[in-house]
């Protein structure tokens, strides 16, 4: 598909901020959630464990704290907190 050039495009998933890809977002929002709570949310959704520790979620859990250690929220345009999806906190907005 192509769009047109004045087309605003939306990008929601994991890790949209890494280094590599930084460079193609004009603007950025970063969601902060708690890792217990991103847990929870997965187990309704995908059926895995609740437990952040669990071994089924190890893999999520350590590539979350790599992609955290690199501060996404530090380059966000927007920063909002999204544990409760009912109610989102504007944390920051530059």
């Amino acid at each position: 598909m192509h769009a047109a050039r004045d087309a605003i495009l939306v990008f929601e998933g994991l890790f949209l901020q890494r280094p590599q890809l930084r460079p193609n977002w004009r603007f950025a929002i970063f969601r902060h959630v708690p890792l217990t709570e991103t847990c929870r949310r997965m187990s309704l959704r995908d059926g895995c464990p609740a437990d952040p520790q669990d071994a089924q979620n190890q893999r999520y859990r350590l590539g979350r704290a790599a992609y955290l250690d690199q501060a996404p929220q530090l380059r966000a345009d927007v920063v909002i907190d999204h544990s409760d999806v009912a109610h989102p906190v504007l944390l920051s907005a530059s």
